[in-house]
C-alpha cells in the first residue's frame, strides 16, 4: 500500500479538501516531528540498492502522508531537513560470501532441520536476519564441503530462496546507480 492510498482509505478527512489551509493544517501536527523538533529520532534513510528516500518517524505518518498527498496535487514543494543515513552493500564481502557459501532463508531454524542436519553430519552456520525479517533466519553452506553442498541442492530443488542470489542482485542494482 502507498502512503497516498493509506491516506485515501484510513484518513479520507484529512484530504477532504485539496487546499493549501489543508496542507499548512497537516503540516502543523505536532508528532511530524522532522518538522516540529531539532532533536528527534526521525530520519531519512537511503538504500543505495532502492533508489527511493524513506522518512522513519516515531508519529505523525498520517498527518505527512496527507501533507505529502495534497502538496502533491497542489504542486507546492515543502521543505523537510533532517539526518540521512545511508546504506549500501559492501562489493567485497558479499562477493566472499556468494564464493565462500551457498546461501537460503529460512524461517528461524527448528529442532527437526537441526536435527537432519546433525545426523547428516553437514557443516552450516546460520544468523538472524535484520529488520524486518526477524522471523527469518540466513542459512550459509560452505561450498568446500560436500555434504553441506548436497544440503544446498535439496534446499535449491525445494525452491528456498538463495539469498547470495538475492544480495547479488542487490549489488548490481546499487552499481547501476552510481
Amino acid at each position: 500500500m502507498t502512503t497516498d492510498e493509506m491516506v485515501e482509505t484510513n484518513s479520507s478527512e484529512m484530504i477532504d479538501q485539496i487546499t493549501h489551509e489543508k496542507l499548512a493544517e497537516n503540516l502543523a501536527h505536532d508528532e511530524i516531528r522532522i518538522i516540529h523538533s531539532r532533536s528527534t529520532s526521525d530520519h531519512f534513510t537511503r538504500y543505495s540498492w532502492d533508489g527511493r528516500l524513506w522518512l522513519f518517524n516515531d508519529g505523525g505518518s498520517h498527518h505527512t502522508a496527507a501533507a505529502k498527498y495534497i502538496a502533491t496535487r497542489l504542486r507546492e514543494p515543502v521543505a523537510l531537513t533532517g539526518n540521512l543515513h545511508t546504506y549500501s552493500l559492501n562489493a567485497d564481502a558479499v562477493n566472499s560470501l556468494c564464493n565462500d557459501f551457498e546461501m537460503f532463508i529460512m524461517p528461524k531454524v527448528s529442532m527437526e532441520f537441526f536435527d537432519a542436519m546433525c545426523a547428516f553430519k553437514a557443516t552450516w552456520f546460520s544468523h538472524a536476519m535484520p529488520s524486518p525479517y526477524e522471523d527469518m533466519q540466513a542459512i550459509l553452506l560452505p561450498r568446500s564441503e560436500e555434504r553441506s553442498m548436497r544440503v544446498a541442492a535439496e534446499l535449491s530443488k525445494a525452491r528456498i530462496p538463495n539469498l547470495g542470489t538475492y544480495l547479488l542482485d542487490l549489488l548490481e542494482k546499487q552499481e547501476g546507480r552510481r
